[in-house]
């Protein structure tokens, strides 16, 4: 399954959806925010108010992690700078990674991207190690990360343990007398019979939401990148037929049914699939009272 970065996600939007995006280096050192690509530089384009009013994005060399976002005020088109009045605490090093957007800015390709993740839904199975003798484990905080339980009682499909979670041949993966989740007021908990012995490993196979951290690094794992980028670029379109004329907004709201289409069909195809092992969860439990395990 790929790992998508976040930056890399915005990327693949901008010039594969969009098509509005430019990503490169600089290659001159200046001591304000003047970003210098000289291999933009084109003598065609002289009295044209090339890249005005675009969005850029700047990565220091040192720290890819964090970013500084401007909006170009001219384009000097002699020597490929972007001049933008806001002023750099250090120099803008020659080397560094920068983003060129003219439809959206980077930000707001961010939030179309959080906006599509925070929809999608994967099946995952999580594992965490057993407790000799607990019966009660905590699911709240377990997950963390990119994958959140949104609903415990119905997102959670399935419990149990593999005796051996080290053996290299057979797991020796072993269904539970009783699961069930448990809400409290402390917090979501999984209750299981009979208690567990040390040193096995307690799993549940569960419908989880997905989320993408607000780092330049920061990353997921999904079937299809596709799928995101999809459902990003409907949003992008719609927020753009928003600012455009009349006569651009018909075109871009054509892009966006095609974007929205093919984000719908993927979902289609990536939908996790529910199907519940009931054996034990209608059984009595062993060893705890009824009110122990939040039943009426």
């Amino acid at each position: 399954m790929p790992t998508l970065q976040r930056r890399q996600l915005r990327r693949d939007l901008g010039r594969e959806w969009l098509r509005d995006t430019i990503v490169s280096n600089t290659n001159r050192s200046q001591g304000v925010l003047h970003v210098i690509d000289t291999r933009l530089a084109d003598t065609t384009f002289t009295a044209e108010a090339l890249y005005t009013r675009n969005w850029g994005r700047l990565f220091h060399s040192t720290n890819v992690a964090t970013a500084c976002d401007f909006r170009v005020a001219t384009f000097n088109w002699a020597s490929g700078a972007f001049v933008s009045g806001a002023v750099e605490a250090t120099s803008v090093p020659s080397g560094a990674e920068y983003e060129m957007h003219k439809l959206l800015s980077p930000t707001d390709k961010d939030t179309a991207l959080d906006q599509t993740i925070r929809t999608l839904r994967v099946r995952r199975e999580i594992a965490f190690d057993s407790v000799d003798g607990l019966h009660i484990y905590s699911l709240t905080g377990l997950l963390g990360g990119a994958y959140v339980l949104t609903d415990p009682r119905t997102h959670v499909l399935n419990a149990y343990v593999y005796a051996d979670p080290t053996a290299s041949l057979n797991r020796a993966k072993r269904s539970l007398g009783h699961w069930a989740v448990v809400e409290t007021g402390s917090g979501t908990e999984l209750h299981v019979s009979p208690a567990l012995g040390a040193s096995q490993q307690l799993a549940i196979d569960a419908i989880l939401a997905v989320t993408l951290g607000a780092s330049e690094v920061a990353t997921i794992n999904l079937p299809d990148a596709e799928w995101v980028l999809a459902g990003a670029a409907a949003r992008s379109y719609w927020l753009i037929e928003q600012r455009a004329p009349g006569q651009e907004a018909e075109r871009y709201r054509e892009r966006r049914r095609e974007a929205a289409s093919r984000f719908t069909s993927l979902s289609a195809r990536h939908a996790p699939a529910i199907e519940r092992d009931l054996r034990g969860a209608f059984d009595d439990p062993v060893g705890i009272s009824p009110a122990g395990w939040g039943w009426e």
